[in-house]
């Protein structure tokens, strides 16, 4: 992961990143709470932007609602049935539903 983003000049983007390999992987919550702990942020003021049933069930047990996106391998059905706040299906679309979500506090 490293070298990827160290590749397209990306590692200042980010202010901490995970992997399994640090700990337990997907839908365990450990990735998200470190990340949390990490870069200072409560649960309430995050979003878990995920293509997977996994990533929507270790954000939920996590605390952090997530949001969906449509260019995954995971069919909106069933992210939907995990309980993503929302689906997006083109990155443009991200900041409204990441301030709807975060001014009425968890329903998109």
């Amino acid at each position: 992961m490293d070298q990827s983003l160290r590749y397209h000049g990306l590692t200042d983007a980010f202010v901490t990143v995970q992997t399994a390999d640090t700990g337990p992987g997907k839908p365990h919550p450990d990735m998200m709470l470190r990340a949390l702990a990490e870069a200072g942020v409560e649960a309430g003021n995050a979003a878990m932007i995920g293509d997977s049933v996994h990533d929507v069930q270790m954000a939920a047990a996590a605390g952090v609602p997530s949001i969906g996106v449509t260019w995954g391998f995971t069919p909106v059905p069933e992210l939907r049935a995990e309980g993503a706040m929302a689906i997006i299906d083109d990155l443009s679309k991200l900041n409204g539903v990441l301030a709807k979500l975060w001014h009425t506090g968890g329903g998109v």
